[in-house]
């Protein structure tokens, strides 16, 4: 079986494929090639990874049209849709030391180019927002706290 010549068209077409949200297998099928070319050839690695980035950030434009979602639950609806096939996860967020993590693995993904920069901007901003609202939630509570123990002390006019 001769090999096959990859083009720019090829390449096109599997940014294309991408972008719909194909997996990896469904695009080396329908260009008729096998996995391990879908992989080791820059030109169609490249176009996967320029795909599967478009639709991220077409999703994530709609979900901010639509909706004030927080980062992660952001990121679940469009893991949801089937758009991040081949992407990060991020760990579940529950305290701002889960905040830091998810942007640690966000920006090393970043870095490395699987993630847009429109992907990269949105989670972080979400996670900025959450530590934010964390702290101001967390110092409600000391307040609270600090006027309990002043209602027992008394005002010392007596």
């Amino acid at each position: 079986m001769a090999k096959k010549r990859i083009t720019e068209a090829d390449a096109e077409r599997v940014r294309e494929l991408a972008e719909l949200g194909l997996s990896k297998s469904a695009i080396a099928q329908a260009l008729e090639v096998n996995m391990s070319t879908l992989r080791r050839n820059r030109l169609l690695s490249v176009a996967v990874q320029s795909g599967q980035n478009a639709a991220r950030e077409k999703v994530m434009r709609e979900l901010r049209a639509h909706a004030e979602l927080d980062a992660a639950t952001s990121f679940k609806v469009a893991q949801a849709l089937g758009c991040f096939r081949d992407s990060i996860e991020l760990p579940e967020i529950k305290t701002p030391q889960d905040a830091l993590k998810a942007f640690s693995v966000v920006t090393r993904a970043y870095g490395r180019g699987e993630v847009s920069e429109s992907f990269y901007k949105s989670i972080t901003n979400g996670l900025e927002r959450f530590t934010r609202l964390f702290d101001a939630v967390e110092l409600e509570k000391r307040v609270e706290t600090l006027e309990k123990m002043m209602e027992g002390c008394g005002d010392g006019t007596d």
